[in-house]
């Protein structure tokens, strides 16, 4: 099963998806709508989520970290312009991450300790990347830009992991 949350939907209160053990796949696109803390919580079937906000992942499931996400949580996708510091931080099972155009910036330390994501493709609009940005994550990992060249706006420690980073990336 899938829900997606309406736009003019302008919160979800706290524990109100609780148990539903068959929820799957999550889209809320909208940038006014809050989540309520363990909104999520025991939905241990969700696969993928598609987000406008992220402030932290956990505390849509009522968790202590980002390593204590269901098993089956692979694939993110995410709406919005800021990917947060430590905001996915030590989410163990990503697998895929999607932004839109309107994601400028990323901070320091957001994919800390993913170590089961392979591929980041950046969009057009990428305008900075915070400090360690990709620190701890898998020894494979492939940063794809859409550039020829890596932006000066980038922290010069955006990829102290020294990860492969794909120039030109369509």
């Amino acid at each position: 099963e899938s829900i997606t949350i309406p736009k003019n939907v302008f919160a979800v209160k706290d524990y109100a998806f609780y148990n539903c053990t068959n929820l799957s796949k999550v889209v809320c696109l909208d940038a006014n709508t809050s989540l309520g803390y363990g909104v999520f919580s025991n939905c241990n079937n969700i696969s993928s989520m598609s987000l406008y906000n992220i402030e932290k992942l956990s505390d849509l499931f009522a968790v202590s970290s980002n390593e204590n996400l269901p098993e089956s949580f692979k694939e993110l996708g995410f709406a919005g312009t800021t990917l947060k510091e430590n905001a996915i931080k030590g989410f163990k099972g990503l697998e895929k991450i999607i932004f839109t155009d309107k994601l400028d910036s990323i901070e320091a330390r957001a994919f800390d300790g993913c170590n089961s994501l392979l591929y980041v493709i950046l969009p057009n609009s990428i305008k900075t990347i915070g400090e360690e940005a990709f620190i701890n994550c898998h020894k494979d990992l492939k940063i794809c830009l859409p550039f020829d060249k890596v932006p000066e706006t980038f922290d010069i420690n955006w990829n102290k992991g020294n990860y492969e980073v794909i120039l030109n990336y369509q």
